[in-house]
């Protein structure tokens, strides 16, 4: 059979058109109105998805949940509350993905304090209502070297953040050499991990699944919301291949 790899299907939950750094008009097409969250929309989208998760995968996906400066508790309120224990009692997981964008200026991804801040009122605000995120996604694919120890104290075990090969510096993303299989972040960098690696931060970095070849989007990453389904057997592949030659693997497979 070969070495096995474990793929973590993931589900980014978010709008279209809410990042002020990147405004995108790329889904006016099919009835979102760009910029500005539609909750019916949103609400009925996410239920499909719930729906399709469960037949397909079990229940078994992480929920990575948008929360944004403009949006702060969107999706972290009714009516969508409903969904998140919806996801739960089908065997999912609950995903902090706060996106700390600036307009005109960048992400704050880098500010630790405030990163820790943010975190720990969104933990909170859905502690309140019964749900326990145990993982973290950053906006971007930003990169805080000082994140991981943070995520450790509030009990956030798992980050998804890493897509090794890839680097925006607009956006503090540099996972240039890091590992493509996942494993135990090691303290003080968070490109650090994989197989072998101490577990001194406490936290499982899962990386975004990489055919090792690039650094784009929309050809070598698993990665759903940008890559064509050829392009996404293609990567699969590849994973495959190295799977063969260096052990098992982990990887995220993200859809939007």
């Amino acid at each position: 059979m070969g070495n096995p790899v474990y793929v973590s299907y993931l589900i980014d939950c978010n709008w279209h058109g809410f990042s002020p750094l990147k405004p995108s008009s790329v889904f006016a097409d099919v009835g979102y109105t760009v910029g500005t969250p539609e909750k019916i929309r949103i609400l009925e989208d996410i239920n499909t998805a719930l729906g399709l998760v469960e037949r397909s995968l079990g229940g078994k996906c992480n929920w990575s949940i948008l929360s944004h400066p403009d949006q702060r508790y969107l999706l972290y309120r009714d009516p969508f509350l409903d969904c998140w224990r919806e996801a739960v009692r089908q065997g999912g997981e609950l995903s902090l993905h706060p996106h700390e964008d600036i307009p005109r200026e960048g992400s704050r991804i880098k500010e630790t304090g405030y990163m820790r801040a943010v975190l720990e009122d969104l933990k909170n605000v859905m502690a309140r209502e019964g749900l326990s995120p145990n993982s973290f996604r950053s906006g971007y694919f930003g990169r805080n070297d000082e994140l991981p120890a943070v995520l450790a104290e509030l009990g956030l075990a798992v980050d998804f953040s890493s897509a090794p090969g890839y680097k925006e510096p607009s956006v503090e993303a540099d996972w240039v050499g890091a590992p493509p299989s996942g494993g135990f972040i090691r303290a003080g960098d968070a490109a650090s991990y994989g197989p072998g690696d101490v577990d001194e931060a406490g936290v499982f970095m899962i990386p975004l699944g990489w055919d090792g070849a690039g650094g784009t989007f929309t050809e070598n990453y698993l990665f759903n919301e940008a890559a064509e389904l050829d392009t996404l057997l293609s990567v699969y592949a590849a994973i495959r291949r190295r799977a063969e030659t260096e052990g098992a693997a982990v990887r995220s497979a993200p859809f939007s």
